[in-house]
């Protein structure tokens, strides 16, 4: 699936060879609807390098960070239903929360990496062309940073990043150079905090979406992976 532009400036895709209109998407507003130029397997690789060094600094961080703020914010079902219908189906989502039974909806994608039984993180390489990550606050640089990799690898791969809206960050810049498009939400969704039910966190949320480049590389979206959840 590939976003290209039309002569109004609207947004279409294009999926096994024919173009068609996508759904409104509700929830959110485009800040950047489409990229001219799919990014370079070079440039994904500069992304990692990068990415992974701001997580070394964040790791370090939080091992000074005290408090009880939640670093768990799990995506309602009516807003994952909405990027599912536009952006899907998904072909993985590589971190889910362990006690994923609780919330069906997240077991939609063909794989799933839920602890303890897979790591996303370590699970290589990530199976699929379409990818869903709403990963940890406190780990968007470790987790944005294996993302990078697995863009790198080619096979014409689509992955939608659901992030906070923190644009002060260094992994924001470091990923709005490679993002193809970028959507922030209308007003603060109320994700599901699993100590305390459904609350909204301290800023909005963005949609960071990338389309990695075409290497000629064979993905296949029906491969699976010992110990995913399917």
């Amino acid at each position: 699936m590939t976003f290209i532009d039309t002569n109004n400036g609207s947004l279409r895709f294009e999926s096994q060879a024919q173009v068609v209109n996508p759904p409104r998407i509700e929830t959110w507003f485009w800040i950047r609807e489409s990229a001219s130029v799919t990014p370079t397997a070079a440039a994904f690789h500069k992304a990692f390098a990068q990415l992974g060094h701001l997580a070394e600094l964040a790791a370090a961080r939080s091992k000074q960070r005290q408090g009880s703020y939640s670093d768990e914010w799990i995506t309602p079902e009516a807003v994952y239903r909405e990027l599912e219908a536009f952006f899907g189906p998904w072909d993985l989502d590589p971190c889910v929360p362990s006690d994923c039974g609780q919330w069906p909806w997240l077991l939609g994608p063909k794989t799933v990496y839920a602890l303890p039984d897979s790591d996303g993180l370590a699970s290589d390489p990530w199976p699929g062309r379409t990818i869903f990550l709403n990963p940890p606050y406190s780990q968007v640089e470790l987790w944005m940073a294996r993302a990078m990799l697995e863009l790198a690898r080619g096979g014409r791969r689509f992955l939608v990043a659901l992030l906070p809206a923190s644009v002060d960050r260094g992994w924001f810049e470091v990923l709005g150079r490679v993002a193809t498009s970028i959507a922030a939400s209308r007003g603060r969704i109320r994700f599901i905090d699993p100590a305390q039910g459904r609350t909204a966190p301290r800023a909005g949320s963005l949609l960071l979406c990338f389309h990695g480049p075409d290497l000629g590389l064979a993905i296949d979206p029906n491969e699976t992976k010992e110990g995913a959840l399917s």
